[in-house]
């Protein structure tokens, strides 16, 4: 990868969650989104099921091979939090030259 160059990160699926969910991408050990919510968030008053899509640019900034993950988050530990749930989830990525 040129270090001029930018990742188009795109991600899809359906999660559940009971009260509070986050879903995050993670570039390494960097959150692309933000420590509290992450790139999505939801709150409810039981289980719900819903959609996410995300698509963002990412810059490294340099040549080196980089792992990107999905994470999931919720508030408490007797809370629930599945991803992807009930369809397929994707994490596609795409080199974009400028």
């Amino acid at each position: 990868m040129c270090s001029n160059n930018y990742v188009r990160v795109s991600l899809s699926g359906g999660y559940e969650a009971l009260r509070f969910g986050s879903v995050t991408i993670f570039r390494d050990l960097n959150n692309l989104g933000n420590a509290i919510g992450g790139l999505a968030i939801g709150s409810f008053s039981g289980y719900q099921h819903s959609g996410v899509g995300i698509v963002l640019a990412d810059s490294p900034g340099d040549t080196s091979t980089h792992t990107y993950q999905v994470y999931i988050n919720t508030n408490a530990s007797s809370n629930n939090m599945s991803f992807p749930f009930d369809t397929v989830g994707y994490l596609l990525l795409e080199e974009v030259s400028q």
